[in-house]
């Protein structure tokens, strides 16, 4: 099993002077960051139990390398861009935009707690 996780709103949350009024694509208009504790442990359990971990990002593989370097850099994963990753039946996705393609299985990140 393949666990995916998204970074922008998904495993890194945006903040900023109009935090109301929805996500920050790739933290334009954001004044500061924070990571999703309950996505990050998340993966981290999911990594221990034995799943492949998968960090992507519209944003491309540049991106998603950047930010799981930086907040998963203890556990092993691969980084890809959205667009050309390869999905398996029983594969997880983290994120915070739920394409039809992959619906059933998504996990919205404020789903989860934290604990």
């Amino acid at each position: 099993m393949k666990v995916y996780v998204d970074c922008d709103d998904t495993m890194v949350t945006w903040l900023g002077p109009e935090v109301d009024d929805g996500p920050h694509p790739y933290g334009f208009g954001a004044e500061r960051w924070e990571p999703n504790q309950a996505v990050i442990q998340y993966v981290e359990k999911a990594h221990a139990e034995g799943a492949d971990i998968v960090v992507w990002s519209g944003g491309g593989k540049d991106y998603a390398e950047t930010w799981g370097r930086r907040l998963l850099g203890h556990i092993p994963h691969v980084a890809h861009s959205k667009f050309n990753a390869i999905v398996g039946p029983g594969d997880v996705f983290l994120d915070d935009m739920p394409f039809d393609s992959w619906k059933h299985a998504a996990i919205h990140p404020r789903d989860l707690v934290t604990g």
